[in-house]
């Protein structure tokens, strides 16, 4: 019983300080760092949560390509694919490289926001890509962060 509660104590603690220890950056840290090494950025964020700061550029839709693949449970079955484009809230946030991808559940996140809002986001950084002029972080599956 003694252990069960030390694993359970543990689990606690570890959830805490993981909660506790999600970096904190404004939208133009993010920038930087993607312009000074799109490689080095790629290594040390990807796949990383952030809280990201920032102000809204510009709040839209954009569509995405989504890939639905259904067929019956045994062998001679034949499987369907059918790709369905659906809208998909998009923040991008100044100095506008950082787009911010909110899934359609979460709409109402960002339905109110307007440019020149000052916001505070938790994503997971995707990638980051080099677009003609400048280098742009793509962070997904955000959701609003109240401090």
């Amino acid at each position: 019983m003694r252990v069960m509660r030390g694993y359970v104590r543990m689990g606690v603690a570890s959830a805490i300080l993981g909660c506790a220890s999600t970096p904190q950056m404004t939208a133009g840290d993010l920038a930087r760092r993607a312009e000074s090494s799109v490689l080095q950025a790629q290594s040390e964020l990807a796949g990383r949560t952030v809280i990201v700061r920032g102000v809204v550029a510009e709040a839209t839709v954009t569509s995405r390509e989504r890939v639905e693949v259904s067929g019956g449970p045994w062998v001679r079955w034949s499987a369907t694919a059918t790709k369905r484009d659906e809208q998909v809230p998009l923040i991008v946030l100044k100095p506008g490289s950082v787009w911010c991808y909110f899934e359609p559940a979460h709409i109402s996140d960002v339905a109110r926001l307007q440019q020149g809002d000052q916001v505070t986001f938790k994503c997971e950084i995707d990638h980051f890509s080099r677009l003609k002029e400048m280098t742009v972080s793509v962070l997904g599956g955000c959701r609003s962060h109240d401090n």
